[in-house]
């Protein structure tokens, strides 16, 4: 039991570890590419990669956890075939539905020559993503988490490195280009690790398929897409609306804000199983010092960052990026706001998933959307970027404050720094009789 545990701890330090640093060099990329690319340069470039993302989140989220369900009952010679099908059949879709939504944008936006970027951005995503879910499919953890979290970003910067040494005038398609480099580079990475583990994978009987595979694909799809969605698609609305330089000043304001989340995160990686744990158990006292433990741990992080930024944003801003930037300041600190509102309430959307309340959960992610859609398609044509983090933050500020209110009138439990214990206990021994399956962190964030 020890050795497992130690195991167990083993797995979530690299997991946390890998999370840092995917953020971190996202952080650096965001900063090379606004440097090199000047803000109406990298403000076109992070709104074509939105339109990408944001229709291939969807399948990712959907596809992710498929995979890996599919590969991990899979003999070794049934996984390629497996894994070509599946990679066709989502890449496929998702070239269609983005040609499509091109077909509808102005021709100013998106020209045909357009499509060819952004298509093998998306299948190169994709692939990689898909790769990664097999190699964690067949348990070779590592080899699922390296190439998308570490060898990708870091190839990124290489290439951004090279391009600003050799040329100083790149313009944001060949920047698409090298980051469809860097991600089949990532991707040859992942399938020679899935190449080796499937060399031992012992034989395993016929499984009958899924005959509601689609329909599985698209409810995985939607939840996963409601918790990271939302960004490209203010990004993507931003640059419909309103202009370029708006969409350069709130990706900046989006990125400078990430690392109030990373506590939160680390925590949230390391608690997921207890709660499941807990909630099986009954234990309510459990429970209750857990949503504690989350909130007071991502409030004191994040409290101290946003007073950080307050003071030193604008400078910070000037020093990293460029001085035009420094006009993201007002949307940084809203964003800030609403970080620290995220991190107010603590995990609270893993006790509703361990509580088997899901549809709690989607409904108060859809009124948030709602909310967030709402408010971006009325301001953000007159107030731009300022516009777009007001959306963000308010929708969060709903999404979050709903999980907290069903999580109290289900469960009887407050998701606050210093909530006193008000228990439901009957309601929380029900699970003593039910087998609850242990909850997920919810998926990353899309970063180029």
């Amino acid at each position: 039991m020890t050795k497992i545990r130690g195991i167990g701890l083993k797995i979530i330090s690299e997991a946390i570890v890998f999370r840092l640093y995917f953020n971190f060099s996202s952080v650096l990329i965001a900063i090379a590419l606004s440097r090199y690319l000047g803000v109406e340069n990298f403000g076109r470039y992070a709104w074509l990669i939105s339109i990408v993302f944001l229709l291939a989140g969807l399948a990712q989220a959907g596809g992710s956890s498929l995979v890996v369900r599919e590969t991990s009952r899979s003999s070794g010679r049934q996984v390629p075939a497996l894994l070509l099908r599946r990679t066709a059949m989502i890449s496929g879709g998702t070239l269609v539905v983005m040609t499509g939504v091109a077909a509808l944008i102005n021709r100013d936006r998106i020209s045909v020559d357009l499509l060819v970027p952004l298509g093998l951005l998306a299948v190169g995503y994709l692939a990689l993503v898909l790769v990664s879910s097999s190699n964690r499919g067949i348990g070779l953890l590592q080899a699922g988490q390296v190439p998308e979290m570490l060898v990708q970003p870091t190839l990124f910067l290489a290439l951004i490195g090279g391009a600003m040494l050799l040329r100083p005038n790149f313009g944001p398609v060949i920047m698409i280009y090298l980051l469809v480099a860097a991600y089949a580079l990532a991707g040859l990475v992942a399938t020679l690790h899935l190449v080796r583990g499937l060399a031992t994978r012992p034989k395993l009987p016929e499984e009958v398929p899924d005959t509601d595979w689609l329909g599985s694909f698209f409810r995985l799809g939607l939840i996963g897409w409601l918790v990271v969605g939302n960004a490209q698609l203010l990004i993507f609305l931003t640059g419909l609306l309103a202009d370029y330089t708006q969409v350069g000043l709130y990706r900046i304001a989006m990125q400078a804000v990430v690392i109030m989340g990373l506590g939160l995160s680390a925590i949230e990686t390391v608690q997921a199983p207890a709660y499941a744990r807990a909630w099986k158990d009954g234990n309510a006292r459990h429970l209750h010092d857990l949503l504690q433990q989350s909130c007071r741990f991502g409030v004191a992080m994040s409290a101290v960052v946003m007073v950080f930024l307050f003071i030193f944003g604008q400078s910070l801003l000037s020093m990293l990026f460029d001085e035009s930037f420094t006009a993201a300041f007002p949307a940084l600190c809203i964003l800030a706001c609403g970080q620290l509102f995220n991190a107010l309430t603590g995990n609270v959307g893993l006790l509703l998933i361990a509580a088997r309340q899901e549809k709690k959960l989607i409904y108060g992610n859809f009124l948030a959307l709602a909310v967030t859609l709402l408010m971006a398609w009325l301001f953000i044509p007159q107030y731009g970027a300022l516009a777009a983090a007001a959306a963000s933050g308010l929708g969060m500020i709903v999404r979050n404050f709903l999980a907290l209110w069903f999580c109290h009138r289900t469960l009887g439990l407050l998701s606050l720094p210093f909530a006193p214990f008000w228990p439901q206990p009957d309601t929380i021994t029900r699970a003593n009789h039910q087998e609850i399956p242990c909850p997920t962190s919810p998926p990353m964030p899309f970063k180029d």
